[in-house]
């Protein structure tokens, strides 16, 4: 394996939007920095195009309160659109929304327990009975992913993506 597919290798840390706007120049730096005659990428260099990934995916998104807000069907300030127009459009987006709001519903139906059973003064809890609600509330939920996908999309101001386009660079906002 060449020193720059192992550079761009390690590339795959970073999110998609800068690996595709920088990632020429980040790699080319990163060959840059190597000794000469070099068959491989030293841990030091590697550890840092990897460590700079992850930083840049931490400060790309948006603090846990506003990913709950955005969630629950939100609109988040627009500091945050091009981590939301990446939420949407990359790959695994449906996974996403799925997950998402099934372990909101299952924190929620947590809480409503145990108020209930607050208010009740009862011991132990009957988790049985909330079973079918939580696959009937996981296939509803899984087959309105695309409307609620294509409906947040347009709040932002973007329209449908194209079926087989790249999502980046991003259309311009329309308003």
């Amino acid at each position: 394996m060449s020193v720059e597919r192992q550079v761009r290798t390690l590339m795959r840390a970073w999110p998609l939007p800068d690996r595709t706007e920088r990632g020429d120049e980040i790699v080319g730096t990163t060959l840059d920095l190597m000794p000469d005659g070099a068959s491989r990428v030293p841990a030091t260099l590697a550890l840092s195009v990897v460590g700079g990934g992850l930083q840049a995916r931490w400060h790309m998104r948006p603090p846990l309160w506003r990913w709950t807000y955005y969630r629950l069907g939100g609109r988040l300030p627009s500091r945050w659109h091009r981590w939301v127009l990446n939420d949407l459009t990359s790959p695994g987006w449906r996974r996403r929304i799925v997950t998402s709001q099934l372990m909101i519903g299952l924190v929620a139906a947590m809480l409503g327990i145990v108020s209930v059973q607050i208010a009740m003064h009862q011991d132990s809890p009957n988790l049985f009975v909330l079973l079918p609600m939580f696959i009937g509330f996981g296939i509803g939920t899984l087959s309105r992913s695309s409307k609620n996908r294509n409906r947040q999309l347009a709040r932002y101001g973007y329209g449908r993506p194209a079926p087989n386009g790249s999502p980046w660079p991003p259309p311009t906002p329309s308003g």
